[in-house]
């Protein structure tokens, strides 16, 4: 064989061999690059489907507050109009004022079967609402409320119904609130909770009832669960998610929904797969030629080298191998100069590509995570904004969770008192800043804030001429993001998120975070500033339900009132004590179920009532309780009801007739320690119209002590046990001074140290003692 047949030879086995041991490194290579490339569509598909999971959860919360409030809306309207008069032309005002400051078509006012006596249209005075679903829900349900899924009003508009029972006073019975919320108008109406991508809501029918991307959808009245399982599955109960949504606009999605419960309905998001999976694609994209372009170019190499390089392609090998087992770390060896360390050196910044491309998906991934963190934070700070009406509580406790959840150093909320700007709540601070008064021009992001209505983002504090100077040095702040926080429209205060330790450019999801939870602070706010006005009125009426006179003639007293707790301050419980002609006293003790401003208002009528009647020239208490029934009868929920005991005693003789509707046992201390008990002797007051009561007598000695209390005394409790009746009868056998004010102190002393101050319900006493 000639030298160049045989070099041929030789070259051809080397080539063989080249490309075989080539073969052998490439094919597991290509493998696990397509097991990498598989596990990281994986994963990032299931970030896409927790985060939509959490957009539709947003979603459907978002949802049930707007019903929430349209029918806390319409009970404010309904008891309105109940108070004026429903033929009143004010009526019809007020209704077309709620219709046009919400997404309604149309808004009526019922009686109780169902017949509109007033709406925002005339044309609708008449018409029959009793067949609609939401009017029978609203009638059965506890709270009054109704929803009936999508349908298409008589004028064309298509939306879904509203109720709220409306409990009003005789004579007019319970009527019905009953809204046509217009499908078109709820982009202008829908709390801003938008994702990228599609939201959509669907009522338990399966009609589309909202769609962001496409009013269309739910004025076409299309009916989604009919033909998608999965939001089948949503309506009956179930999250479901999908990956093949066949998006009627066109284009597959990613997409889930969830149940909106107790509505039987469902709220979904979805996003373009292409989109959601772009960066996924991308890196396909150009990781698949890299690795192509390297494999060739490993060949053509391995092609071209000779025998006196093959001892170290072992270690060539060695390093793709690694790098093919996922393993981007440890460089390639790339010391030598010739066709090798130009293979290594390739082989090399492949790695090198590979391990940029691992760390951008890390990074992408983390962002989706911290996402989706901020999005359940969200829905975490959400309870808490719900769970109180103590506005700096909710204060503390959100600035607690959203503080670490935004990753910021400093949070917290000044509000708008006067010409200054008060610190009310602060984390990351020390709290001798709480309180700090601070001028417009000091704090002149919150003054921006003030005026323009809008939140101000401050990336770098130092170069921002926004900000004051001394003001960033004081506190240290490098970035800082200002948000409003509105009442009635006004601009009441501002929430701000500042970094201290380094300077940050706040991200998109951060400042959308931020956003969000300064609405529900706005409206947690507002709540709470009503509430506080309620309980304030109520406090004073209260304070003048329990006023006695300083001295009764021939009489001796005492009297004692408790809450149950702090929040319930402002209770039904009431006592009363007043002279009367000849000689006589007005003695009252009652307890009227609930607490709050409407229980102090109805306890007012009724204290008022028996001291009016009881004046008038030979009442009897029977009839004065009877005359008390009669009124609270007609003034007062079907729920509600009172126990009272009205006494008139005989300060001469000692005589007292009385009439006990269904209250507690009187007891009359007498001489010699002995208790008597009077018993009730009536049903309760206002619990039936036609009730027949009954009046006792019962004759005080001098020296005897009446003590007269409601059920809180003897209902205080610890753990499983009643202080109860016979426990109070030791008591007031063992004191045997009877001095009112000593008698009163020991038993509110005994029952709280019983129950361990924890009382279970109200509790007022009055002791009277006849002297002699």
């Amino acid at each position: 064989m000639s030298r160049v047949l045989q070099e041929e030879y030789m070259r051809r086995r080397i080539a063989f061999k080249l490309a075989a041991i080539w073969l052998a490194v490439a094919i597991p290579l290509s493998a696990v690059l397509l097991a990498t490339y598989y596990q990281w569509h994986k994963t990032h598909l299931a970030v896409i489907k927790e985060q939509r999971i959490g957009y539709a959860t947003l979603s459907g919360t978002s949802f049930k507050m707007l019903v929430a409030d349209l029918q806390r809306r319409m009970g404010l309207v309904g008891l309105e109009i109940v108070d004026m008069g429903v033929t009143d032309p004010e009526s019809s005002l007020e209704l077309r004022r709620l219709a046009a400051s919400s997404p309604s078509a149309h808004l009526v006012f019922t009686d109780g079967r169902g017949r509109a006596l007033a709406a925002n249209q005339e044309g609708l005075v008449g018409e029959d609402f009793s067949g609609h679903d939401a009017f029978r829900h609203a009638s059965r349900a506890a709270d009054g409320n109704g929803i009936e899924g999508v349908d298409t009003g008589d004028d064309g508009a298509v939306g879904f119904h509203l109720a709220k029972r409306i409990d009003a006073r005789p004579p007019l019975s319970a009527g019905f609130m009953i809204m046509l919320v217009d499908v078109g108008k709820l982009h202008r109406s829908f709390p801003a909770v938008l994702a990228k991508g599609g939201i959509s809501v669907i009522d338990s029918e399966g009609q589309v009832v909202f769609q962001n991307e496409d009013p269309g959808f739910a004025l076409r009245r299309e009916r989604w669960g009919d033909r998608f399982p999965f939001v089948r599955r949503a309506i009956h109960g179930d999250t479901a998610t999908t990956t093949d949504f066949d998006f009627p606009r066109g284009g597959r999605r990613i997409g889930a929904f969830v149940p909106i419960e107790p509505f039987g309905w469902a709220a979904g998001s979805s996003v373009e797969a292409e989109s959601a999976l772009a960066p996924f694609s991308r890196t396909l994209m150009v990781g698949i030629p890299v690795a192509v372009v390297l494999a060739m170019l490993a060949l053509g190499v391995s092609i071209m080298i000779s025998r006196t390089i093959a001892g170290s392609l072992g270690l060539l090998v060695q390093d793709a191998q690694r790098i093919g087992a996922g393993d981007f770390e440890q460089p390639v060896h790339t010391e030598r100069e010739d066709e090798i360390g130009d293979v290594a050196r390739s082989l090399e910044g492949a790695r090198l590509s590979l391990e940029r491309y691992e760390r951008e998906n890390a990074r992408l991934f983390e962002r989706q995570r911290q996402d989706a963190d901020l999005d359940r934070a969200l829905a975490d700070i959400y309870s808490i904004i719900h769970s109180t009406l103590n506005f700096r509580q909710i204060l503390d406790r959100v600035l607690s969770a959203a503080v670490p959840a935004l990753g910021c150093d400093v949070g917290g909320v000044n509000l708008r008192e006067d010409r200054y700007w008060v610190r009310v709540a602060l984390y990351g601070l020390p709290k001798e800043y709480l309180g700090e008064k601070l001028t417009d021009e000091q704090n002149r992001l919150a003054a921006l804030v003030a005026k323009t209505r809008e939140p101000v983002v401050v990336n770098d504090a130092l170069k921002d001429d926004r900000i004051d100077p001394g003001f960033v040095r004081r506190y240290g702040i490098k970035s800082s993001m200002v948000f409003p926080l509105r009442s009635r429209d006004e601009v009441v205060g501002v929430l701000f998120f500042n970094y201290h330790s380094v300077r940050t450019d706040f991200t998109t999801a951060q400042v959308d975070f931020a956003s969000k939870l300064s609405h529900s602070l706005s409206l947690a706010f507002e709540n709470a500033r009503i509430y506080e006005a309620e309980h304030d009125i109520a406090q004073t009426l209260q304070t003048a339900l329990l006023a006695l006179p300083e001295r009764v003639p021939g009489i001796e007293f005492a009297h004692a009132y408790h809450s149950a707790t702090e929040a319930a301050r402002v209770g039904g419980d009431f006592y009363d004590l007043f002279e009367l002609e000849h000689g006589l006293l007005g003695i009252t003790v009652g307890d009227i179920s609930g607490h709050g401003l409407d229980a102090a208002v109805l306890t007012s009528l009724l204290r008022s009532t028996i001291r009016t009647r009881a004046m008038e020239q030979d009442k009897t208490p029977r009839q004065v309780i009877e005359m008390a029934n009669t009124i609270l009868f007609r003034s007062s929920p079907a729920d509600v009801f009172a126990t009272v005991f009205f006494g008139v005693l005989d300060r001469s003789d000692g005589r007292l007739v009385y009439s006990s509707a269904g209250h507690s046992t009187g007891l009359c201390i007498c001489s010699g320690s002995r208790v008597a008990t009077l018993e009730a002797n009536s049903p309760l007051v206002g619990a039936f119209a036609d009730a027949s009561f009954r009046e006792s007598e019962h004759r005080l000695g001098a020296g005897d002590v009446l003590f007269l209390y409601t059920d809180g005394l003897i209902e205080a409790r610890r753990g499983g046990e009643l202080f109860g009746e016979e426990r109070l009868l030791d008591l007031l056998r063992e004191d045997r001074a009877q001095d009112p004010a000593d008698v009163v102190r020991r038993v509110v002393d005994e029952v709280l140290s019983f129950s361990r101050r924890q009382l279970s319900d109200d509790l007022a006493i009055l002791v009277l003692k006849r002297q002699s």
